[in-house]
C-alpha cells in the first residue's frame, strides 16, 4: 500500500524540484471583464505559506481554529496552505467588507472559542 502525502510534502517537494513552475493562477474578472491573471509559482508559493505560519503561531498552536478572512485569490490560497503547514484547521469565512457578510462573521464569532494567549 502506497504511504498517504499531504499537500504541503507536495507543494514542498515541488517548491525543491520546479520552484520557478507556474503553480496557481487566478483570473481576476471584477478587476478587468477580460479577466487579470495573477500567478505564483511553487517556490513563491512554498515562501509565502511559510510566512502565513509565521503570523498563525503567533495567535494559534497546532489544532486550534484559525479563521481565514481573505477575498478570493491567491492571498486566500496561500492563507489556507498556511494553516495546513502549521496543522491548524482552517475555517473559511468571507470578507467583511464584501456585502452582507459582516453579520455572518458576528454570528459565527461567538461559537469560535478562539484560544485565551
Amino acid at each position: 500500500m502506497a504511504s498517504l502525502v499531504t499537500i504541503v510534502e507536495l507543494v514542498r517537494r515541488w517548491a525543491a524540484e520546479k520552484p520557478d513552475a507556474p503553480a496557481y493562477t487566478f483570473v481576476d474578472y471584477q478587476a478587468d471583464r477580460n479577466g487579470t491573471r495573477e500567478t505564483l509559482t511553487w517556490s513563491e508559493v512554498d515562501r509565502r505559506a511559510r510566512a502565513a505560519v509565521a503570523a498563525i503561531r503567533r495567535y494559534a498552536e497546532p489544532g486550534d481554529r484559525v479563521a481565514i478572512l481573505a477575498p478570493q485569490g491567491l492571498d486566500y490560497l496561500v492563507a489556507l496552505l498556511g494553516s495546513c503547514y502549521a496543522r491548524t484547521i482552517a475555517v473559511p469565512l468571507f470578507s467583511p467588507e464584501l456585502p452582507g457578510h459582516q453579520s455572518r462573521l458576528r454570528s459565527r464569532s461567538p461559537t469560535a472559542h478562539p484560544p485565551a494567549r
